[in-house]
């Protein structure tokens, strides 16, 4: 009764979610809105304009209506080789699906006896359109935490990628083979901790590497991700901001 309707599922959830937080507070008698953040007065931060380039979607070429009407034919007539092109340097700039070290290909080959792949980290030179990305500043700001505080990480230049996009898309004899490089790789090099900044290479190292090694003592790494290191040593317990004032902090959960 005192909820609007709402067009999509996740409006309906969090009305419930407000409604059950009024509904508690009335039964305890506590005020309804003392210290209660409601969405309306949140303000979101302003897009940077100026780092964001809009591209319009290429539009898909049809057949016209008069031919349509007369035939059964596909009306969509398909994409030139250009706008083919340009549509997937356009789909690649997001990089959730192109965020691999390599290409397919190369993996197969780098896999073969006697090839090596070496892992350039922050570069991804397939995608000409991906190059703008700036795959350096998490991994740069991540070891900058750890010098801050005395630790100077190892980043092995042999690693290859986890295998998590095999392990998803049930290419289970390439993962195999990534998992045991992997970890032969950082048992010869005697590392005993593993800090992970990227959350899928923590979920493969923490429990899939941990569970397809249950059998053997080869896996005895002990596994963080860079929010449970920082939190399990305080490295941020005395960091000092030159601002005394409330800040802006956003803290974007790994989906």
């Amino acid at each position: 009764d005192i909820i609007g309707g709402e067009g999509i599922v996740i409006n309906a959830i969090a009305n419930g979610y407000e409604a059950a937080i009024s509904i508690d507070r009335y039964l305890r008698g506590v005020d309804l809105k003392e210290d209660r953040f409601f969405r309306e007065d949140l303000r979101p931060a302003a897009l940077p304009k100026k780092q964001i380039e809009v591209t319009q979607r290429r539009a898909m070429p049809i057949i016209p209506v008069e031919e349509r009407i007369k035939s059964f034919n596909e009306c969509e007539i398909g994409l030139s080789e250009e706008d083919a092109i340009q549509e997937a340097h356009r789909c690649v700039l997001c990089n959730m699906c192109s965020n691999c070290d390599l290409p397919h290909e190369l993996l197969q080959e780098s896999l073969e006896k006697g090839q090596k792949f070496k892992c350039v980290y922050g570069k991804q030179s397939f995608y000409d359109s991906a190059d703008k990305i700036d795959y350096l500043r998490v991994p740069k700001t991540v070891i900058g935490i750890l010098n801050q505080n005395g630790i100077i990480p190892v980043v092995l230049e042999d690693e290859k990628c986890c295998g998590h996009d095999n392990y998803w898309t049930g290419d289970m004899d390439t993962f195999e083979k990534l998992a045991k490089y992997n970890v032969h790789l950082f048992k010869n090099a005697g590392v005993k901790t593993i800090i992970c900044n990227c959350a899928e290479g923590y979920y493969m190292w923490k429990f899939v590497y941990k569970d397809l090694f249950k059998e053997n003592n080869d896996f005895n790494f002990e596994v963080y991700h860079i929010s449970e290191y920082i939190q399990k040593e305080g490295l941020l317990d005395d960091l000092k901001l030159p601002n005394s004032d409330k800040i802006l902090v956003t803290y974007h959960d790994p989906c």
